[in-house]
């Protein structure tokens, strides 16, 4: 087994996953890893959430861009939100 530490698995996202297959649902690639099957994360509610968010798109890749500790962050309509593309 991998036993390891890593951002996303800390705040409000501590404790919720209990095996890596959860979240990494290709076995042998890692590399591959999926943000929003969980329920509260549904994409009426994410677009939603992120009307206004220049670049917003509802993948994964681009979830854990803007949000790699798993945080919320407030929405800034001043800053220019280059990271997910």
């Amino acid at each position: 087994t991998w036993n390891h530490d890593f951002p996303i698995y800390s705040g409000s996202h501590q404790g919720e996953w209990d095996v890596c297959a959860d979240c990494h649902v290709q076995p042998n690639n890692f590399a591959i890893f999926e943000c929003i099957f969980c329920h509260e994360h549904n994409q009426n509610d994410m677009d939603d959430e992120h009307q206004g968010v220049s670049g917003y798109v509802y993948q994964s890749s681009a979830c854990y861009s803007c949000h790699p500790d798993g945080e919320e962050h407030p929405f800034n309509p001043f800053e220019k939100l280059d990271r997910v593309r």
